[in-house]
């Protein structure tokens, strides 16, 4: 767990693409530099943009939109009980 928690939450490559461990939640809405400013080293929170980078996750979605989704596309994780699901519309 003390290696876990001083990886990095997300990267950009060549100034194109953004890439996390989990994925979007509606604090990443504005710009993905906000990122930079989350204390990193320590054990994750279970709401906020911290959170969302590790436990949102993609699912398949009609027409892109997920089901019972709030602003953005975006819907609660059920399933992780922190955390969103998202589809082509929050992409």
């Amino acid at each position: 767990m003390d290696s876990f928690d001083c990886f990095p939450l997300a990267a950009v490559i060549d100034n194109a693409f953004i890439c996390m461990h989990g994925g979007l939640g509606p604090d990443l809405i504005h710009s993905y530099k906000t990122i930079n400013a989350i204390d990193r080293y320590g054990e994750p929170p279970m709401n906020g943009l911290f959170c969302d980078l590790l436990w949102s996750d993609p699912v398949q979605s009609t027409g892109g939109r997920v089901e019972d989704s709030q602003k953005g596309g975006l819907g609660y994780n059920k399933v992780r009980q922190c955390g969103y699901v998202y589809g082509a519309e929050a992409t």
